[in-house]
């Protein structure tokens, strides 16, 4: 049988206490949005990403203060990108022992396809002798193609104003989705090109919303120097439930056709009779 002396156990609790841990680290579509499951970017895109950062220590104030370090490793091993962030002030308001952060890297359009991997890592300013346990997402960059990117939901869209928001709403608000369409591979430079869009909104099977509506959007000779295209949909909350954002791009006169699926939730105050617990 085996034994453990007092002191050993007491070792054993300090070098749990002293652990900093980075976990549950995913990619999103957008900021602190929805996990993404398909973990194949085209490039030009942006890969958004959260973690959890647990064994932080605080001090009398309940300040905690920390370093993240995130670095990205593409094909053959070449580091990429290797940043060591300005540290991060936060008060333990809500208690507990984790912490949760979101941040984005865009992949350059000159990205060569290939399999790549993300590590992120944190550092204690008050407890420096911590040991330090990093967290590492695979994915992979494709080749350039006729594709959706870089979505993202705003609260707040003005030209002077743009405010990232998750895929949450509130019954009675507007937010605003946006994303880029590649036009990937063309033929000529000075070739003018059209393109189709369309968002909707779907139940959580993928169906059509009974009685609902699509936005629909048309880009007419497009200059064939220019590869891609911002959109933007308006999207008023009326309802409360889980749903899918569904956008689609197509290039008339092509097989070109490209679809994306994000999960949304949106709540109704009027409903929520009970005060959360």
């Amino acid at each position: 049988m085996l034994m453990l002396t007092p002191l050993l156990i007491a070792n054993i609790v300090l070098s749990q206490a002293d652990t900093l841990t980075v976990r549950n680290l995913v990619a999103t579509y957008g900021q602190l949005g929805p996990v993404r499951q398909d973990l194949r970017f085209l490039p030009g895109d942006v890969l958004h990403f959260r973690f959890d950062i647990a064994g932080l220590k605080n001090d009398e104030a309940g300040r905690m203060r920390y370093v993240i370090h995130v670095q990205l490793v593409g094909p053959g091993n070449k580091v990429i990108v290797q940043q060591r962030l300005p540290e991060m002030i936060q008060v333990r308001v809500f208690g507990g022992a984790v912490v949760r952060q979101a941040l984005h890297i865009s992949l350059p359009e000159d990205s060569p396809a290939g399999d790549y991997r993300l590590q992120v890592r944190a550092e204690d300013s008050q407890n420096p002798a911590a040991l330090q346990v990093s967290a590492m997402l695979p994915f992979k960059i494709t080749a350039r193609e006729f594709g959706i990117v870089q979505f993202q939901l705003y609260s707040i869209y003005t030209p002077q104003v743009q405010l990232p928001c998750p895929a949450v709403g509130v019954v009675g608000q507007t937010l605003y989705v946006t994303a880029v369409v590649l036009r990937g591979k063309k033929a000529k430079l000075d070739e003018t090109w059209n393109l189709d869009v369309e968002m909707r909104l779907l139940d959580e099977q993928g169906k059509t919303l009974p009685d609902s509506f699509p936005v629909k959007g048309q880009f007419r000779k497009v200059p064939g120097d220019l590869d891609f295209l911002d959109v933007r949909f308006d999207l008023p909350v009326q309802k409360a439930g889980k749903f899918l954002i569904s956008i689609q791009a197509s290039e008339p006169g092509t097989t070109r056709r490209a679809s994306l699926l994000v999960p949304f939730r949106a709540v109704d105050w009027n409903n929520e009779l009970s005060p959360a617990k």
